[in-house]
């Protein structure tokens, strides 16, 4: 006689997805930032953040964000560069050419490319936390020279930058 084999249920699989899928899932380093109170979701921070990856984008690769309108636009004149430029690009070369080029790199990596500050501190072997303060120190740094902040704080964040403490 035969031996009834039974047969187990297979579950099914959930999708897998790729790296690309899994890293834009994460929580980014600047909202981890935000929840831990390291810097404010409206503050000068954030806004250094932004105008880096605008500025950044429109210089490196001639693209720019775009919001569909469904208003009627005026197309009567050729608009080859947005408004924002004439201001921004300026405040952006002068951090870009003053920043040491690591800050710049760290920078990019997490304001464009939404790396995480854990990713690059594997990827450069250094001790946990070391990313995030650079990255810290760079959009204080382009918010200084932005004008982002007022005069009080302003010059105490020069002395922290100055200085090279935290």
């Amino acid at each position: 006689m035969s031996k009834r084999v039974k047969k187990k249920k297979s579950k099914p699989q959930a999708d897998q997805a790729t790296p690309e899928t899994r890293r834009k899932l994460k929580r980014g380093t600047l909202a981890y930032m935000i929840e831990n109170g390291d810097i404010s979701a409206t503050g000068p921070e954030m806004m250094a953040s932004d105008e880096i990856a605008c500025a950044y984008s429109y210089q490196a690769h001639g693209q720019t964000t775009r919001v569909q309108s469904y208003e009627r636009q005026d197309r009567s004149f050729n608009q080859n560069e947005p408004a924002w430029t004439d201001y921004v690009l300026p405040r952006y070369k002068k951090w870009a050419t003053r920043a040491p080029k690591l800050c710049f790199d760290i920078t990019i990596a997490v304001c464009w490319d939404q790396k995480t500050a854990r990713e690059l501190d594997k990827a450069y072997k250094w001790q946990s936390g070391t990313a995030k303060k650079i990255l810290l120190w760079s959009l204080r740094h382009y918010a200084v020279l932005s004008g982002f902040v007022g005069a009080e704080t302003s010059a105490q964040w020069l002395e922290i930058i100055e200085n090279g403490d935290n």
